[in-house]
């Protein structure tokens, strides 16, 4: 029986930590990246990190997901934890992404991309979250009261991308019947904040926040034409929003 690889041992072995291990070549070789919560784009990698990546370690409890162009755009995968489901067992998933089997996925068309993948030296940025910590809420009513919706960083059973903005996001609140009806808003985690548009796929008039909203009636909204009746607040007229994160911390070891 071969001895088990060095890396694997010592990832199994380590404290209970919200890590992932990204390594250069497959089968966990090569110059290693730990990444915990957080975005990370080349500017936070390193250029010599873009369509670098051969293989990864990721733990229990933690979403990752992977896309092929630099700050969350081109196609997208989720990369599945390295253990059986809901048990302790380590199963490696994750030795060769030359053909990796991904959670979930989807390119720039809104297609699904499910199945065994080849995304070795494609990888340009991450997002790494916990479902338990990092999310946004929107709420019905002010001051975060009534109807709430809790929205992940990356959700691609509803994200959407759109070519035209070039990023993704949540491109309608029509299918959480959120569409018109957004008050207050409160981000968690890695969320630091968030875009609201007026319209579907990111389009009409926007608003940028980088801090929890407790009531929308407080924010001017403008149509542009200064007596058009139109003009009032932001409260009941968002249609679709992005999610903003902080950066992640990364540690390269040679």
């Amino acid at each position: 029986m071969e001895p088990e690889n060095r890396e694997v041992t010592r990832f199994k072995e380590r404290p209970p930590k919200e890590e992932v291990w990204f390594y250069e070549n497959a089968n966990y070789t090569g110059k290693k990246y730990i990444l915990t919560r957080g975005f990370y784009s080349l500017k936070t990698l390193g250029m010599d990190a873009n369509d670098f990546f051969s293989s990864a370690l990721i733990p229990r409890g933690i979403k990752v997901f992977v896309f092929e162009d630099d700050d969350l755009k081109g196609n997208c995968y989720q990369l599945r934890p390295d253990y059986k489901p809901a048990t302790s067992i380590f199963q490696s998933v994750n030795a060769n992404f030359e053909k990796v089997e991904v959670l979930t996925g989807k390119n720039t068309l809104n297609q699904n991309l499910i199945g065994f993948k080849d995304i070795n030296d494609k990888i340009s940025s991450i997002v790494v979250f916990d479902e338990t910590q990092d999310f946004a809420t929107l709420y019905e009513n002010q001051f975060y009261l009534g109807k709430a919706k809790i929205l992940y960083p990356v959700d691609l059973v509803n994200d959407a991308y759109n070519n035209v903005a070039g990023t993704w996001g949540y491109a309608t609140l029509a299918p959480y019947n959120f569409n018109n009806i957004l008050s207050s808003l409160k981000a968690n985690g890695i969320v630091s904040g968030y875009q609201i548009f007026q319209e579907n796929n990111f389009s009409g008039k926007s608003k940028q926040f980088l801090y929890n909203v407790p009531n929308l009636k407080d924010i001017g909204f403008s149509t542009g034409a200064f007596l058009d009746i139109k003009n009032s607040d932001w409260n009941d007229r968002a249609s679709s929003i992005l999610l903003y994160f902080k950066t992640g911390k990364v540690i390269i070891e040679n």
